[in-house]
């Protein structure tokens, strides 16, 4: 339900399933659930929940290490750390997602780095999370899966023509109910656009209704992301 952008709602689905595991006493599906609340709170605006966050997934380390799984903490850190160290949370990413086998890790971690790689302009990171990305996508059938490769090759393209194809992920990512993840999209045809010399308002107006309707936030900060229309003139990646 997160992908569809109902956290909300996906909060009671969470707390019956912390109930259930309460009731079987499964230490380790106890933790996974008190992740996912505390996850959802955070993504809901509420700061105080990352240390929640960060406590459950220290647990789950300790408890439960499933290959699959591998990805959210190192995730959940780079995230954390894009904002004062975009270049160390990248270094994070690119660490887990160049080694994988999970095609969990390398369709979400390679996506994220993508992203955060076309911001900074890291162009060997931004082709490794395209390539982890749409490898997973070409052994698919599934839509989303498909549309997530075409969404980071995209942004390898960096070009005006990048730019229009992630309008149209943006859009077909909507039209599958995709919200968040549509948000996100549109988020990055802005920055493309802006970057194009081409008018990024159309994307980002939407881009905001999208993470409104959420009830979200653009993990990456805020809009419009001006910081990177010009990472010359950042001074987290001048320092890095």
């Amino acid at each position: 339900m997160l992908d569809r952008g109902d956290i909300a709602g996906a909060m009671p689905y969470y707390e019956e399933a912390l109930r259930g595991a309460e009731a079987v006493d499964d230490d380790a599906k106890i933790e996974v659930q008190r992740l996912s609340l505390a996850m959802a709170r955070y993504y809901l605006g509420d700061e105080g929940a990352a240390a929640d966050v960060d406590r459950h997934m220290q647990s789950l380390a300790t408890t439960s290490a499933e290959p699959q799984a591998e990805v959210f903490e190192p995730l959940w850190r780079a995230q954390r750390t894009w904002p004062s160290d975009p270049s160390n949370a990248i270094a994070t990413l690119r660490s887990i997602v160049e080694p994988a086998t999970s095609h969990q890790t390398r369709e979400l971690g390679g996506r994220w780095l993508a992203r955060m790689a076309f911001r900074s302009r890291d162009a060997a990171a931004l082709e490794i999370g395209a390539r982890a990305t749409d490898e997973v996508a070409r052994l698919s059938n599934g839509p989303i899966r498909v549309l997530e490769g075409r969404w980071t090759r995209a942004l390898a393209a960096a070009s005006a023509e990048g730019s229009a194809d992630l309008d149209r992920v943006a859009t077909e990512l909507e039209a599958l109910g995709e919200r968040l993840a549509a948000a996100e999209a549109w988020a990055d045809a802005a920055l493309a656009a802006a970057r194009a010399g081409l008018d990024p308002d159309p994307a980002l107006g939407r881009a905001r209704e999208l993470y409104a309707a959420c009830q979200t936030f653009p993990i990456l900060g805020p809009l419009p992301e001006t910081r990177w229309v010009d990472p010359a003139g950042d001074p987290a990646l001048a320092t890095a």
